[in-house]
């Protein structure tokens, strides 16, 4: 390849990268800088494989729906937040619809030191060591995803 040829290609790409850094300061802007609400998009963005532009017409559209809700309890969560964590579960509940009731059903315990023979005794399951791996795996796949990168 000669140096016109490699020039050229370094431009286009330079240009590229810039498009997508401009794409990602828009999301950023858009979920109002706040840390887990940027976490939560970046999971999913990467779990899903999606294209970075295809995210913030999902977020705005989803946005909407969440300004439309008045969500009901004491906690002041802001709408970013909310919005990209809706975004995520909607994709787990088509991905594996019992990890979305395990989410939810957790969701009313306590954050910490949920009991699993408790869960599967009310499921009335056995332990076979493999349930809630297999059905916790996708959700797990969007909050590791980030974290791991």
């Amino acid at each position: 390849m000669n140096m016109v040829g490699l020039s050229l290609i370094l431009v286009m790409l330079s240009a590229h990268y810039m498009f997508l850094l401009e794409e990602v300061r828009m999301i950023v802007k858009e979920l109002d800088c706040l840390p887990l609400a940027v976490d939560q998009a970046a999971a999913y963005v990467a779990a899903r494989q999606l294209d970075i532009v295809r995210y913030l017409p999902r977020y705005k559209q989803r946005f909407m729906g969440v300004m439309g809700e008045k969500p009901r309890g004491k906690r002041n969560y802001k709408a970013s937040v909310i919005t990209t964590w809706e975004i995520s579960f909607a994709a787990v509940q088509q991905e594996n619809p019992q990890a979305a009731e395990l989410l939810t059903t957790c969701s009313f315990l306590n954050n910490e030191d949920i009991w699993e023979d408790i869960l599967l005794k009310g499921m009335g399951l056995q332990d076979d060591g493999q349930y809630f791996s297999n059905i916790t795996r996708p959700h797990a796949d969007y909050v590791t995803t980030r974290r791991s990168n």
